[in-house]
């Protein structure tokens, strides 16, 4: 599973991220590898991931210390992700349609 999202790393700035799964966790990889790091969200550090189904289909993921909030860059089928998501990430993910 590989999904192109847009993560919000500052106040008018976004970043595109490559997000896959990584043994329970999440894996965040940058386009521009260079300029930004690569986030590892461990099973241990997850909390909970929320997608929601909007104009722009958006994901919300929570760990212990941060907060991660983004949009798909593609119009995906948020109900795949999520079904895909709940099979790989011990934590709780929500879907929510508004």
């Amino acid at each position: 599973m590989h999904y192109g999202l847009r993560i919000k790393t500052g106040f008018y700035e976004t970043t595109l991220y490559d997000l896959s799964m990584l043994e329970g966790g999440i894996l965040l990889a940058p386009y521009d590898n260079e300029a930004n790091p690569i986030i590892k969200i461990l099973p241990e550090d997850l909390n909970c991931i929320t997608l929601t189904k909007k104009k722009h289909s958006e994901i919300e993921i929570k760990t212990r210390s941060l907060l991660f909030w983004g949009t798909f860059i593609e119009d995906t089928d948020l109900r795949a992700i999520y079904q895909e998501l709940k099979k790989h990430v011990e934590a709780k993910v929500i879907y929510e349609e508004e």
